[in-house]
């Protein structure tokens, strides 16, 4: 068995269960892959020869986290500006100011691109009382994964046209297209079995099409 599709058979059901069990549950989730993602990010970058100020960026994440569970999608703002002054402030103390510019814009990157879409899931579970957040949140995921496994499949199957040979060999359109397909495909039918278990009676098929996309 492929090690996408094994992945995907052992990560749905506990996904399922930190959605279902609630926000607290969910956050401390989301938390505790989110430090892990961020200081992957920063390795990668290392390798680069950047040098990102790793704690800031964790403490960035933490903040993320923290006003997605508390519902506080205003202070998105504060927090991204706190990271490039800390970071500006770190990268001078510790690093002489060498590079500090671009090491700042990578502390600030990586914060940002793994902190905030937990923040953003954390309030789509809230969404609607947390009742219709679930079905929200969990049409998002399983298009995520259905996306991935099509555009694999369809790509491995269907592929012959290079999609970006620079950035990645073997990605191919046809693997784009087949991945596009399946997301709206299943973003399609868990809406329709949403509304059948009334997860979410009022989702319209125009949303769900939006949210599959």
């Amino acid at each position: 068995m492929n090690q996408r599709v094994l992945s995907a058979l052992i990560a749905i059901p506990l996904a399922l269960l930190v959605i279902v069990l609630g926000r607290a549950y969910l956050a401390a989730t989301l938390l505790a892959f989110g430090i892990l993602g961020v200081r992957e990010f920063y390795k990668l970058a290392q390798f680069s020869g950047y040098g990102p100020s790793e704690r800031v960026g964790v403490l960035g994440v933490i903040a993320f986290v923290a006003l997605g569970y508390l519902g506080l999608p205003q202070t998105v703002g504060l927090v991204v500006t706190a990271v490039v002054i800390t970071s500006l402030v770190w990268q001078t103390l510790v690093f002489e100011g060498q590079n500090s510019i671009a090491n700042s814009a990578i502390t600030l990157l990586g914060s940002v691109y793994v902190g905030l879409p937990m923040a953003v899931a954390l309030m789509l579970r809230s969404t609607g009382g947390g009742h219709a957040g679930f079905g929200y949140l969990l049409i998002a995921i399983l298009t995520v994964w259905a996306t991935d496994i099509g555009a694999y499949y369809g790509g491995k199957a269907l592929g012959k046209r290079k999609l970006a040979p620079k950035v990645s060999p073997n990605k191919t359109c046809e693997g784009a297209i087949m991945g596009l397909v399946c997301g709206v495909a299943t973003g399609v039918a868990v809406r329709w079995l949403g509304a059948a278990l009334l997860w979410w009676p009022h989702l319209s098929l125009g949303h769900s099409l939006v949210l599959a996309v």
